[in-house]
């Protein structure tokens, strides 16, 4: 239902926010 779909889109977000966050604190080059 609407519930899931609205679940599903919240954590491709988070996972987004994560990856990114977890990206920068690689080093550069």
């Amino acid at each position: 239902g609407k519930a899931t779909l609205k679940t599903g889109v919240l954590l491709q977000i988070w996972i987004r926010i994560w990856s990114v966050q977890h990206w920068l604190k690689q080093p550069a080059g």
